[in-house]
């Protein structure tokens, strides 16, 4: 009888995990998110990054540059994609440049909202990611939508906007 009710505990206590302990998201678990995806994107650490979005995420972007405008859609594959591709071309550019290309990478929680099942939040970010220094600059917003499964925050939608320019005359 004794393992009965201790298989019974064991049993409830990971039915509320999966429906509500591993489901529940915070202020602070947003927070945390963010944290770990600058680290990420400071590391050069694409696998890291296209870990923290959800199987079903999907993204759209316009893109602004001297081409003119652009929108960008993008599945979990896509994005993961780009962002090794990414990577790649700075590691390339600092080859040519004669070293490793210095990235700076800030990114500022502008609004968060959680829902009232508190499973997923809304959030609205301001970032700017510098390449190279002056080389290129990027400047966006983005509004994303978190979700808290099985105990790990993942991106499950981002729509946003960003800007590319260059500080060195051409």
């Amino acid at each position: 009888m004794g393992k009965f009710v201790l298989f019974v505990m064991l049993a409830g206590g990971g039915a509320w995990w999966y429906f509500v302990g591993g489901r529940t998201l915070t202020e602070d678990h947003v927070k945390a998110f963010y944290a770990e995806q600058t680290r990420a994107t400071l590391n050069r650490n694409p696998e890291a990054l296209c870990d923290m979005l959800a199987s079903d995420f999907h993204g759209t972007a316009v893109s602004i540059s001297l081409g003119g405008r652009k929108k960008i859609e993008q599945n979990r594959g896509e994005a993961c994609s780009a962002y090794h591709e990414f990577y790649d071309a700075a590691e390339a550019l600092g080859e040519k440049m004669g070293g490793m290309v210095v990235l700076e990478y800030d990114q500022r929680i502008t609004k968060l909202e959680l829902a009232a099942d508190r499973r997923s939040a809304t959030v609205k970010t301001r970032f700017t990611f510098d390449i190279g220094g002056a080389l290129i600059n990027l400047r966006g917003t983005s509004t994303d939508t978190l979700e808290r499964r099985n105990g790990k925050v993942r991106l499950s939608g981002s729509d946003g906007q960003v800007t590319t320019s260059s500080g060195i005359a051409g």
